[in-house]
């Protein structure tokens, strides 16, 4: 099987030539000239170059000497987010989340056996939230009440699941992000989140709420200029206790939500961050990191001698040198694979739209950092395998 993603240009002899075993990334990277320019003050006209100055002061040029460094992923949260067996009512800590489907039309909101033996233990705590709030059910909604001191659990929360029925995958990621809602509002340290019963949640169901929550709990502050200040940090969240997890679940989701965060974190770099030399380095960390992946880059010279000129004049007037990025996962233990399958995406890592050059409202210069997400998304799903 072969993917392309967002292709431009003709590498495909090229990409074959280099073929994996089992698992191929190519990245066709290359910055425009003009792009080069403006984010590192290149050698075009002094109006493309200024007024690009990054925080902290240092100019664009001085900033690419440390851009590998700068263009990596969203860091994951800190919080550990771990599967849990223990019984909701003995569970101790700031806050405990309880799921609820939506009542049909007529009836009330029932509570599984887990919440209703929750619930006992806290004195009707669940059941009185559900009735003084007037709590519905309703997807993505929640409430919350603190409770007197000296109990196990400082404040509880009732989250909607919405129509067990008309329930979805798109459902639990609604879950999962309200759960990072709750976390980040609330400001528990330690919490803990029943799943949802009659009808239980599928491994596959769990995954997606899991890496909602994940992908909630990890904001990108890179590159706030005040990235310590309470509406940008983290939340405090030490530790989520999902009681009732499918663990092979929850490690997927973490899987998951580490390549895409390593894919918002490289398309939302700018362009004198994010060059091609700089996921190139992004490229060798996965290589290194990971048990089975090869790296191959091909540089300036050895595009030339593939004949690859259409790739290279893209980048034929930049300072930055293209890199062809080519990733291979080898089948666990050497065997051999039962399907080659091979992902290609384009990494210019900004589009100031060549001989047209992209100018006026509507051209969107602004967001042509966006031009290398092909690339990034590669190196986000290279980065979850």
């Amino acid at each position: 099987a072969f993917f392309a993603l967002s292709c431009a240009e003709p590498l495909f002899p090229a990409m074959y030539k280099l073929r994996s075993r089992v698992f191929s990334v190519s990245l066709l990277l290359s910055s425009n000239s003009v792009a080069q320019g403006y984010s590192l003050g290149g050698s075009l006209p002094h109006r493309f170059s200024r007024g690009v100055a990054l925080r902290g002061g240092a100019s664009p040029r001085a900033a690419a000497a440390g851009a590998q460094e700068a263009a990596t992923a969203v860091p994951l949260t800190s919080a550990s987010l771990a599967a849990s067996d223990a019984a909701a009512s003995d569970w101790t800590g700031d806050m405990m989340v309880v799921p609820v489907w939506e009542a049909k039309e007529g009836e009330s909101i029932a509570l599984g056996a887990e919440a209703a033996a929750l619930d006992a233990a806290l004195s009707g705590a669940v059941a009185d939230l559900i009735a003084d709030s007037e709590f519905k059910g309703k997807a993505g909604s929640s409430a919350v009440v603190s409770l007197p001191r000296g109990g196990n659990v400082r404040k509880v929360a009732v989250v909607g699941m919405g129509l067990s029925t008309d329930f979805k995958i798109s459902g639990a990621r609604k879950f999962g992000a309200t759960l990072a809602t709750l976390a980040t509002e609330q400001k528990p340290k330690q919490a803990a989140a029943l799943l949802p019963t009659g009808p239980a949640l599928a491994a596959d169901t769990q995954q997606a709420a899991f890496e909602a929550a994940m992908l909630g709990l990890s904001p990108d502050t890179r590159y706030k200029s005040d990235a310590d200040s309470d509406e940008n940090k983290p939340p405090p969240l030490q530790a989520l206790a999902l009681l009732g997890a499918d663990a092979g679940a929850l490690a997927r989701a973490r899987s998951f939500s580490a390549g895409v965060l390593l894919t918002r974190g490289l398309v939302a770099s700018p362009a004198n961050y994010a060059t091609p030399t700089s996921l190139a380095a992004c490229a060798k960390e996965i290589a290194d990191r990971f048990e089975g992946m090869t790296l191959t880059v091909l540089e300036r010279a050895e595009c030339e001698a593939r004949g690859m000129g259409a790739y290279l004049g893209v980048s034929q007037g930049a300072v930055e040198p293209p890199k062809f990025i080519h990733l291979c996962l080898s089948a666990p233990g050497g065997g051999k694979p039962a399907k080659k399958i091979a992902y290609v995406g384009k990494g210019l890592t900004f589009d100031s739209g060549g001989y047209n050059i992209k100018a006026g409202a509507g051209s969107m210069i602004e967001k042509m950092k966006f031009d290398m997400g092909g690339a990034g998304a590669v190196l986000g799903a290279a980065r979850t395998l």
